[in-house]
């Protein structure tokens, strides 16, 4: 099948925003910084200090919905190209399985990075697991 650019950008923005909104509420209920963006703008921030402080802040939601954006691009290679579609349940199963590359990739950042924001990894972990289901369920039913 062909992948539906529509269905992509509906989705990607459907689900990074419910997955950002969970971080945000979360954030704010237990005091700590659970915010993707946020988070990714300081990165680039204690790399390059001398850049204006929209620079960080645009950094950090454009490369935030991006990843989101790539996400949603491979379930619609999945739900386009095998017998597993965008339902409820499968949207919950690949947000689930979607954590385990998404802490890997804040693993590894957070690793190389030479001055990285403290965080609470295991906290921070477990936000992204719920945000991850969040994003596969609101995906899969966006791209429906």
């Amino acid at each position: 099948m062909q992948l539906s650019l529509t269905h992509i950008l509906l989705a990607g923005l459907v689900a990074t925003v419910l997955m950002t909104l969970f971080s945000y509420a979360l954030s704010y209920a237990v005091e700590r910084n659970f915010k993707e963006p946020e988070i990714l703008g300081i990165l680039l921030k204690r790399l390059a200090p001398h850049l204006n402080t929209l620079v960080y802040y645009l950094f950090g939601w454009v490369l935030h919905f991006a990843v989101g954006y790539l996400f949603v691009t491979a379930y619609s290679l999945l739900w386009e190209n095998t017998a597993i579609k965008p339902t409820l349940l499968n949207g919950v199963w690949i947000g689930f399985v979607s954590v385990l590359a998404g802490i890997g990739i804040w693993h590894v950042t957070l690793k190389l990075h030479p001055n990285p924001p403290f965080l609470n990894l295991p906290a921070y972990y477990a936000n992204l697991l719920v945000a991850h289901v969040i994003f596969g369920v609101g995906a899969a039913l966006a791209y429906q």
